[in-house]
């Protein structure tokens, strides 16, 4: 089976079990992958909402042209999002990364930017517990010392 840079494969989704209440296409022989994939999640049928990792498998080969795989990201109903993942062997198969309602949080890694408040001055700071930076100007005398905050990213 060719699927060229036109082609269109929906998946319809509407549960967990493969071939009743998913979509699966049995390809006896070799897949080249290409075009677009589409999924319809159809929470009427069966009131499936779905959940994050939850699998399928909407595609069975015998084999596969390698380095092919379809011209984009699986386009998924509005809040849903799939993850692809190509076998060589016999099965193209989807996670679930994303459903409507839930947020995902990305483990903070080593390209995070920090933010956090300090004043034009370095001299003389004093922190409060709300982390509010004083600027204490030095050798004066009054007690309204200037409240300042910025951002400095590290």
């Amino acid at each position: 089976l060719l699927l060229n840079p036109t082609s269109r494969i929906n998946v319809d989704i509407a549960g967990l079990t493969q071939g009743s209440e998913y979509d699966l296409l049995n390809v006896i022989g070799t897949i080249t992958f290409g075009g677009t994939l589409n999924i319809i999640v159809d929470r009427t049928l069966t009131g499936y909402t779905g959940t994050i990792d939850d699998t399928f498998i909407p595609i069975t080969f015998t084999d596969a042209a390698p380095n092919t795989s379809f011209a984009s990201a699986p386009r998924a109903t509005t809040g849903y999002v799939f993850d692809p993942n190509y076998s060589l062997t016999s099965e193209f198969s989807i996670i679930t990364s994303a459903v409507p309602g839930e947020t995902i949080l990305n483990p903070v890694g080593a390209d995070v930017v920090t933010l956090s408040k300090t004043v034009e001055r370095s001299e003389q700071l004093h922190v409060q517990e709300t982390e509010t930076l004083i600027d204490a100007e030095a050798g004066e005398d009054d007690d309204e010392d200037e409240e300042k905050s910025a951002l400095f990213c590290s």
